[in-house]
């Protein structure tokens, strides 16, 4: 599962948004519908499947963003929104494991870490703060 927005304050510091409380607001009303709650439907959407399946396994696509530890280790104060939700997405999934551990359903919240692609080739990679290439 994978909820993806980036919202409009991406680029913002925590600070930042004195006088941007309305972009604060709808950032993080749409994220969290997009980010969190869509992940909760999509997931009790396979749910039967998953039960009746044999892997019974379900992922979730995280990020660094939502590591407290890379956050300040990293020194990142960007991607309020965008890594508040990662973080409830991860809290979201550890009540489904929490759950759903007595049927065996076993979940796990990943972070991937940067992925080669044109707007971020992997020569560019040790210069992103999130990225311990």
């Amino acid at each position: 599962m994978n909820g993806a927005f980036l919202s409009d304050s991406w680029h913002l510091d925590p600070t930042e948004f004195q006088g941007h409380e309305e972009l604060l607001r709808i950032d993080v009303v749409r994220s969290a519908e997009i980010n969190v709650i869509g992940n909760i439907y999509a997931i009790n959407a396979f749910l039967p499947l998953i039960r009746t399946g044999k892997a019974k396994k379900i992922a979730s696509i995280s990020s660094g963003h939502a590591d407290l530890d890379l956050i300040l280790e990293g020194e990142i104060a960007s991607s309020v929104v965008y890594s508040a939700m990662k973080a409830a997405v991860n809290v979201v999934i550890a009540k489904y494991a929490a759950e759903l551990k007595p049927e065996g359903i076993k979940l796990l919240s990943l972070s991937p870490g940067a992925v080669n692609t044109d707007q971020a080739p992997r020569k560019s990679w040790k210069s992103l703060p999130f990225c311990h290439c």
